[in-house]
């Protein structure tokens, strides 16, 4: 298991205010205060709850509609797993994972810089997506390393949270956007279908909203109770979908640090 236990504590952080700004160095206790005796005190959270309220949630205009399914260009499957890298875990997209010290993707050599920083440096013919190619592999251009989107489309993201393939365990994590926002559609459990959004659709009491972080939470396989499910199978979905309005970086990125651009 990731987490052998449940880290529960606490800690005093004290300033000494009399300390000049320039650089400090302890001579002794920062304070003569009596150190607390119940800091390591157990201090029970609430259940874990799948979704938790972010789908009861109501926008303060409910004028505002996100995009109907039939307006939808394409959709777009992104796993998101945690891979064994060196000596610990790595959270990976659709298998690929950025390791800003070797610059390697997934065993493979990667650019040298950033996506979004090559703009600034490289010829045009070196960060210009593919969208043909992008297509055929399931959105991602494999030639910059990105999955490219243009301008009047409108894309269904399916971010699927897929199980260690050594452990079997799943844990929530965020996804994040730059640029414009999306509209969080819904989530669930399993595997993503379009009926099983409709499902989420009908269930939630709130209306879907536009967001620029979201959640894709653990479903099956919670590492935090120990539940398992098979090597490499879903744990839960979110569903995210973006009129592309914005001509730059404007969909989730992962973590906010991977070079994995939308």
């Amino acid at each position: 298991m990731w987490r052998t236990k449940r880290v529960n504590g606490s800690a005093l952080w004290q300033y000494d205010e009399a300390a000049p700004s320039t650089a400090y160095v302890q001579a002794g206790p920062v304070s003569n205060a009596t150190t607390p005796t119940d800091l390591n005190m157990t201090v029970l959270l609430p259940n874990e709850t799948f979704g938790w309220v972010s789908l009861d949630i109501v926008p303060h205009n409910k004028t505002i509609k996100p995009p109907t399914q039939a307006e939808v260009s394409r959709t777009i499957y992104l796993d998101g797993q945690q891979l064994v890298a060196g000596n610990g875990f790595r959270w990976s997209v659709s298998n690929f994972l950025y390791n800003p010290t070797t610059n390697l993707y997934n065993g493979s050599n990667a650019p040298t810089m950033p996506y979004l920083l090559g703009f600034y440096t490289e010829p045009a013919s070196e960060r210009k997506a593919n969208y043909t190619a992008a297509k055929a592999y399931g959105g991602y251009d494999p030639g910059s390393n990105t999955w490219p989107a243009q301008i009047g489309e409108v894309l269904d993201l399916v971010i699927q949270n897929v199980a260690g393939p050594t452990s079997g365990l799943v844990e929530s994590h965020p996804w994040h956007a730059h640029g414009q926002k999306y509209w969080d559609m819904g989530a669930g459990m399993g595997n993503f279908s379009y009926a099983a959004l409709n499902a989420s659709l009908a269930a939630r009491t709130g209306i879907p909203f536009q967001r620029d972080t979201s959640i894709a939470y653990s479903g099956p396989g919670e590492s935090y109770n120990n539940s398992m499910i098979g090597d490499k199978a879903s744990g839960g979905w979110r569903l995210l979908r973006i009129n592309v309005t914005d001509p730059c970086c404007s969909s989730p990125i992962f973590r906010l640090i991977t070079d994995r651009t939308i």
